[in-house]
Protein backbone atom coordinates (compact mmCIF):
# COMPACT_ATOMS: atom_id res chain seq x y z
CA UNK A 1 0.00 0.00 0.00
CA UNK A 2 2.85 2.39 0.84
CA UNK A 3 4.41 1.85 -2.60
CA UNK A 4 1.14 2.38 -4.45
CA UNK A 5 0.23 5.78 -2.91
CA UNK A 6 3.26 7.72 -4.32
CA UNK A 7 2.77 6.05 -7.70
CA UNK A 8 -0.91 7.02 -7.69
CA UNK A 9 -0.04 10.63 -6.76
CA UNK A 10 2.53 10.76 -9.58
CA UNK A 11 -0.07 9.50 -12.09
CA UNK A 12 -2.52 12.19 -10.99
CA UNK A 13 0.16 14.88 -11.34
CA UNK A 14 1.08 13.73 -14.85
CA UNK A 15 -2.58 13.56 -15.87
CA UNK A 16 -3.24 17.05 -14.52
CA UNK A 17 -0.22 18.51 -16.29
CA UNK A 18 -1.25 17.01 -19.60
CA UNK A 19 -4.59 18.81 -19.69
CA UNK A 20 -4.92 22.28 -21.10
CA UNK A 21 -6.44 24.97 -18.95
CA UNK A 22 -9.83 26.20 -20.17
CA UNK A 23 -9.79 29.42 -22.15
CA UNK A 24 -10.96 32.45 -20.19
CA UNK A 25 -14.13 34.02 -21.52
CA UNK A 26 -13.44 36.77 -24.03
CA UNK A 27 -13.97 40.28 -22.69
CA UNK A 28 -16.79 40.95 -25.15
CA UNK A 29 -18.78 37.93 -23.82
CA UNK A 30 -18.55 39.30 -20.28
CA UNK A 31 -19.60 42.74 -21.47
CA UNK A 32 -22.54 41.27 -23.42
CA UNK A 33 -23.73 39.32 -20.38
CA UNK A 34 -23.46 42.44 -18.21
CA UNK A 35 -25.41 44.48 -20.74
CA UNK A 36 -28.15 41.85 -20.93
CA UNK A 37 -28.40 41.80 -17.14
CA UNK A 38 -28.82 45.58 -17.13
CA UNK A 39 -31.56 45.35 -19.77
CA UNK A 40 -33.58 42.88 -17.68
CA UNK A 41 -36.83 44.36 -16.38
CA UNK A 42 -36.25 46.16 -13.12
CA UNK A 43 -38.47 45.68 -10.12
CA UNK A 44 -39.94 48.67 -8.37
CA UNK A 45 -39.75 47.82 -4.69
CA UNK A 46 -42.19 49.35 -2.21
CA UNK A 47 -40.75 52.11 -0.07
CA UNK A 48 -39.92 51.01 3.48
CA UNK A 49 -39.97 54.03 5.71
CA UNK A 50 -37.16 54.48 8.21
CA UNK A 51 -37.76 55.77 11.72
CA UNK A 52 -35.34 57.21 14.25
CA UNK A 53 -35.90 54.44 16.78
CA UNK A 54 -32.96 53.48 18.98
CA UNK A 55 -32.85 50.71 21.60
CA UNK A 56 -30.47 50.75 24.55
CA UNK A 57 -29.04 47.34 25.38
CA UNK A 58 -26.97 47.57 28.56
CA UNK A 59 -25.51 50.93 27.59
CA UNK A 60 -25.09 50.14 23.89
CA UNK A 61 -27.40 52.04 21.58
CA UNK A 62 -28.67 50.04 18.61
CA UNK A 63 -30.56 51.71 15.78
CA UNK A 64 -33.76 49.93 14.75
CA UNK A 65 -35.23 51.99 11.89
CA UNK A 66 -37.66 49.26 10.84
CA UNK A 67 -39.16 48.58 14.28
CA UNK A 68 -42.57 49.57 12.90
CA UNK A 69 -42.58 46.37 10.81
CA UNK A 70 -42.66 44.28 14.00
CA UNK A 71 -46.27 45.29 14.65
CA UNK A 72 -47.92 42.67 12.43
CA UNK A 73 -51.42 44.04 13.05
CA UNK A 74 -50.71 47.64 11.99
CA UNK A 75 -52.15 48.89 8.71
CA UNK A 76 -48.71 50.17 7.65
CA UNK A 77 -47.13 46.72 8.05
CA UNK A 78 -50.03 44.99 6.30
CA UNK A 79 -49.79 47.46 3.41
CA UNK A 80 -46.03 46.95 3.09
CA UNK A 81 -46.37 43.15 3.12
CA UNK A 82 -49.17 43.32 0.54
CA UNK A 83 -46.99 45.47 -1.74
CA UNK A 84 -44.03 43.08 -1.30
CA UNK A 85 -46.24 40.10 -2.14
CA UNK A 86 -47.61 41.85 -5.23
CA UNK A 87 -44.03 42.33 -6.41
CA UNK A 88 -42.78 38.83 -5.56
CA UNK A 89 -45.69 36.60 -6.58
CA UNK A 90 -45.37 37.04 -10.37
CA UNK A 91 -41.64 36.28 -10.18
CA UNK A 92 -42.23 33.24 -7.96
CA UNK A 93 -45.03 31.93 -10.16
CA UNK A 94 -42.75 32.18 -13.21
CA UNK A 95 -40.38 29.56 -11.76
CA UNK A 96 -40.92 26.49 -13.98
CA UNK A 97 -40.28 23.91 -11.26
CA UNK A 98 -42.29 25.67 -8.56
CA UNK A 99 -45.23 23.24 -8.56
CA UNK A 100 -42.92 20.20 -8.44
CA UNK A 101 -40.97 21.73 -5.56
CA UNK A 102 -44.18 22.49 -3.66
CA UNK A 103 -45.46 18.94 -4.17
CA UNK A 104 -42.15 17.43 -3.06
CA UNK A 105 -41.97 19.62 0.05
CA UNK A 106 -45.56 18.71 0.90
CA UNK A 107 -44.76 14.99 0.54
CA UNK A 108 -41.68 15.35 2.76
CA UNK A 109 -43.65 17.21 5.41
CA UNK A 110 -46.43 14.61 5.66
CA UNK A 111 -45.25 12.48 8.54
CA UNK A 112 -46.57 11.68 11.99
CA UNK A 113 -45.17 13.84 14.77
CA UNK A 114 -45.94 14.63 18.40
CA UNK A 115 -45.36 17.61 20.67
CA UNK A 116 -43.89 17.41 24.15
CA UNK A 117 -46.56 16.36 26.67
CA UNK A 118 -47.42 18.72 29.52
CA UNK A 119 -49.06 17.53 32.73
CA UNK A 120 -51.98 19.60 34.05
CA UNK A 121 -54.41 18.44 36.74
CA UNK A 122 -53.38 14.79 36.60
CA UNK A 123 -53.71 14.54 32.80
CA UNK A 124 -51.22 14.89 30.01
CA UNK A 125 -51.85 17.24 27.10
CA UNK A 126 -49.92 17.16 23.83
CA UNK A 127 -50.23 18.17 20.22
CA UNK A 128 -50.10 15.51 17.53
CA UNK A 129 -50.16 15.57 13.77
CA UNK A 130 -50.76 12.48 11.67
CA UNK A 131 -49.38 14.24 8.59
CA UNK A 132 -52.73 15.03 7.00
CA UNK A 133 -55.02 16.73 9.56
CA UNK A 134 -52.74 19.40 10.99
CA UNK A 135 -51.99 19.91 14.67
CA UNK A 136 -54.62 18.59 17.07
CA UNK A 137 -54.70 18.78 20.86
CA UNK A 138 -54.91 15.43 22.65
CA UNK A 139 -55.25 14.50 26.32
CA UNK A 140 -54.29 11.30 28.11
CA UNK A 141 -54.41 9.73 31.54
CA UNK A 142 -51.14 7.96 30.73
CA UNK A 143 -52.65 4.92 29.07
CA UNK A 144 -53.30 4.27 25.40
CA UNK A 145 -57.00 3.59 26.09
CA UNK A 146 -57.28 6.89 27.97
CA UNK A 147 -55.90 9.02 25.13
CA UNK A 148 -58.57 11.10 23.36
CA UNK A 149 -58.80 14.06 21.05
CA UNK A 150 -59.92 17.16 22.99
CA UNK A 151 -62.45 18.06 20.27
CA UNK A 152 -64.07 14.64 20.77
CA UNK A 153 -64.50 15.35 24.50
CA UNK A 154 -66.23 18.62 23.67
CA UNK A 155 -68.61 16.93 21.21
CA UNK A 156 -69.40 14.14 23.68
CA UNK A 157 -70.25 16.60 26.47
CA UNK A 158 -72.37 18.75 24.17
CA UNK A 159 -74.23 15.67 22.85
CA UNK A 160 -74.97 14.34 26.35
CA UNK A 161 -76.19 17.63 27.82
CA UNK A 162 -79.73 18.84 27.37
CA UNK A 163 -80.22 22.55 26.88
CA UNK A 164 -83.27 24.34 28.24
CA UNK A 165 -85.00 26.39 25.58
CA UNK A 166 -82.73 27.74 22.89
CA UNK A 167 -79.66 28.37 25.06
CA UNK A 168 -76.56 26.38 24.23
CA UNK A 169 -73.13 26.84 25.77
CA UNK A 170 -69.89 25.66 24.18
CA UNK A 171 -68.28 23.66 26.96
CA UNK A 172 -64.71 23.34 25.67
CA UNK A 173 -63.14 25.59 23.10
CA UNK A 174 -59.69 24.79 21.81
CA UNK A 175 -57.84 27.40 19.80
CA UNK A 176 -54.23 26.20 20.02
CA UNK A 177 -54.16 24.78 16.50
CA UNK A 178 -51.29 25.73 14.25
CA UNK A 179 -51.92 26.67 10.64
CA UNK A 180 -49.12 26.29 8.12
CA UNK A 181 -48.87 28.54 5.07
CA UNK A 182 -48.65 26.86 1.69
Amino acid sequence: MRRIAPLFALCLLVAACGREAPEPAPAEDVETAAAEALEAPTMSYPEARREDHVDDYFGTEVADPYRWLEDLESEATKGFVTAQNALAQPALEAIPARQRILERMTDLYRFERFGVPEKHGGRYFFEANDGTNGEELWTSDGTEAGTVLVKDISRKIEDELTYPGKIKVTVIRESRFVDYAK
